[in-house]
């Protein structure tokens, strides 16, 4: 569900409608996930919070420098 919100904030440049809260928010959640795909050692957690966290991101990146 992120990568067409990166594709579209890469394409348009524009940010502005997007909440730099809730994405920094986002991200301490799901970095907590990977964490504890981390700590029962289970992949399949790991690598689908893994690449949440690189489109969240993203993201972030794109909000700080178009936002």
């Amino acid at each position: 569900s992120l990568l067409p919100q990166v594709l579209k904030a890469w394409k348009t440049r524009h940010t502005k409608d997007l909440s730099l809260v809730m994405f920094l928010l986002l991200f301490t959640g799901v970095g907590l996930w990977f964490i504890y795909g981390v700590a029962i050692n289970d992949f399949p957690v790991m690598l689908a919070n893994f690449v949440s966290l690189i489109l969240i991101l993203a993201i972030l990146s794109f909000k700080l420098r178009f936002g």
